[in-house]
This record gives structure tokens, C-alpha cells and sequence, in this order.
């Protein structure tokens, strides 16, 4: 199904192709008077992006429930995306086969009926992923084909000056060796969770032995995951990254409330950053530099293609999604 289509069919789908007043009147953008609806918010050469593709999109970011800027950023990824598989179309042929390969690459180490189970368990039906994977590879096809070849040959003092402004990109970040301790409670019961997470972490630092006793006795409620791993510090939020910092080794800190329960961690080894040296990373820094001047030479196809035809914002709370 071509993007035109399914701008229509996801309207179609959700109810009646409106218009985006409900939102500017502080209403629920996905309801209005108990039925469901949709609208186009944006054209891009007479091909609509409707308010439906721009949450499937947040969907398939694992974005949940985004903001109305998160929602511009999407319209703007979107007008780029549609302009090169407008250009795209032209000449490029995705096949089913190649969409299948992109799948597994993509599942790996899943099956592709895994995934997309995962997907259907989150709203996205089969045929939707699909699509959207064939257009990014119709996408990075089109990019390969009239983009790569303009890259210039870098000398090796440009690549050396890149390195040098963009060392940090290159180095083995800081991380730290920990152990994990996670909080259940039955029902979902947040606070529960919390008040016994925070119990067993005055138990741990007044006894550190109470972990081995955890993990060769297991408690209905419990998880641990008793072997240190390495995370890179910048993984982890910034009020876990602040208490990483202040942390003597051995300590357990937390706990920290997440989705998925009260953690506690411990702190077992950490190691600050290392750079690399430039000639054992040489080819990640060509990767990088061609990268950047790839974004540099789409970018200016992008300003050209959007002088040649016409691309409209209809809805008025994504009119910021115009400036770029």
C-alpha cells in the first residue's frame, strides 16, 4: 500500500478524515463525541500525512504517549522521509524477499514470528511493520545510490582532524560493574514494592551477606541478577548516575522506582573513560565523517526538493514542524 493510500486507510480506519480542531480545543486528539477520528496534518506534494501515521509512528519508536513537540519532530522526519520515497519511487523496487531479510536482521536473536508478536502485543499490525520496513530500505537504497556516490576520498589529516574535535564519539565510555536486585509486588502494587525495596536496602548495608543469602534462598517477590555485567554509565538515568558517582565499591545504592518494580544496585567495579587510539579506529572515524557529510548532502537535496514542490502544515499546533 502506497503512503497516499494508507493516509486515507488509516483515516478510514480510526473513523472520518477531519480536521485538527478537536485538538486546538484541548479535546482528546484520538476521540471526539465518543467516536474515534482522524485528520490530515500535513500535505507533502499533494500526498497527506495524516495524525494517524504520526502516532504509529511514535508507537513503533517505543515512544508511548509523546508530546505535542515529540509529535513535531515526528511531522519533520516525516516531510523528509516522504520527499525521498517520493524520489525513490521513481526507480526503486523493494521486494518481499528483501523486506523478509530486513526482518530477521531486525529479530535477531528472536524469530521474525517473535517480533512480530511483540509488535501485535503493542497495537502494530504485521502488515503496517512491513510497510514501514520497506520504505526504510527503500530509503537507504535511494541514499546509497544518488547520495554515496558524491562523498569525497577524506585524506588522512582530515580524517586525523576529526578524530581530534571528536575524540569522546571514539572512546570506551565510562561504565561500572554492578549486581541487581529488583522489587515485585503482587498486583502491581507500586508502593508495596517500594516500601520492601527500601527495607532490604538498609538489610544489604548493614549486611552485606544478606545478598548471598537472597540468591541461594529465592523470595517469592525477588529478582536478582547475581553476576556483575559492565553497563556504561551513561545508560543509566541521572539520578542512578548521580548516586553511581557518589558510591564507594562494595555499596549498594536505591533504591529506584521503574516500570518494572524497586531496584537496588551494587557497585562492584567501575572504570572511567579510555580514548582509543586514532589508528585503532581509524575506520569508525571514516564511518562517522561520511555519515555526517551524507546528512550534509541530503539536507541540501531536502531545502532543494521542498523549493520544487509544495509542502502545507494544515494543522496549526504542528506549524513549527515548517521551520527546520
Amino acid at each position: 500500500m502506497n503512503r497516499l493510500l494508507r493516509g486515507l486507510f488509516f483515516a478510514a480506519l480510526l473513523g472520518s478524515v477531519g480536521t485538527p480542531q478537536a485538538v486546538g480545543n484541548g479535546l482528546d486528539p484520538q476521540s471526539f463525541g465518543g467516536e474515534q477520528i482522524d485528520w490530515i496534518v500535513a500535505v507533502v506534494a499533494q500526498e497527506p500525512i495524516t495524525y494517524s501515521l504520526i502516532r504509529l509512528e511514535a508507537r513503533l519508536q517505543g515512544l508511548g504517549e509523546p508530546t505535542l513537540e515529540v509529535e513535531r519532530e515526528i511531522l519533520r522526519r516525516l516531510i523528509r522521509e516522504t520527499l525521498l520515497l517520493q524520489a525513490a519511487a521513481q526507480f526503486i523496487v523493494v521486494t518481499d524477499r528483501e523486506v523478509e531479510e530486513e526482518l530477521i536482521r531486525r529479530a535477531a536473536p528472536l524469530s521474525v514470528e517473535t517480533y512480530l508478536e511483540s509488535w501485535r502485543q503493542q497495537g502494530i499490525v504485521e502488515a503496517d511493520l512491513r510497510e514501514r520496513v520497506r520504505e526504510s530500505l527503500a530509503v537507504r537504497e535511494f541514499l546509497d545510490r544518488e547520495f554515496r556516490p558524491r562523498l569525497v576520498r577524506p585524506t588522512e589529516e582530515l580524517l586525523r582532524n576529526y578524530y581530534q574535535q571528536h575524540r569522546d564519539r571514539f572512546a570506551i565510555p565510562a561504565r561500572v560493574l554492578i549486581r541487581q536486585l529488583w522489587v515485585y509486588a503482587p498486583r502491581a502494587d507500586g508502593e508495596q514494592a517500594w516500601n520492601r525495596a527500601q527495607a532490604l536496602a538498609e538489610e544489604l548495608r548493614r549486611d552485606p551477606s544478606a545478598f548471598e543469602r537472597l540468591r541461594d534462598q529465592p523470595v517469592e517477590g525477588i529478582g536478582i541478577f547475581s553476576e556483575p555485567v559492565w553497563v556504561p554509565v551513561e545508560n543509566f538515568s541521572a539520578p542512578i548516575r548521580q548516586a553511581l558517582e557518589g558510591a564507594e565499591l562494595d555499596q549498594w545504592i536505591g533504591p529506584f522506582q521503574s516500570a518494572a518494580g524497586s531496584v537496588l544496585i551494587h557497585l562492584v567495579g567501575r572504570e572511567a573513560v579510555r580514548y582509543r587510539p586514532f589508528e585503532t579506529v581509524r575506520d569508525e572515524v571514516r564511518a562517522a565523517w561520511e555519515a555526517e557529510e551524507l546528512d550534509r548532502l541530503v539536507e541540501e537535496w531536502i531545502q532543494g526538493r521542498r523549493r520544487q514542490v509544495e509542502v502545507r502544515i494544515l494543522d496549526p499546533n504542528f506549524a513549527a514542524a515548517e521551520q527546520e
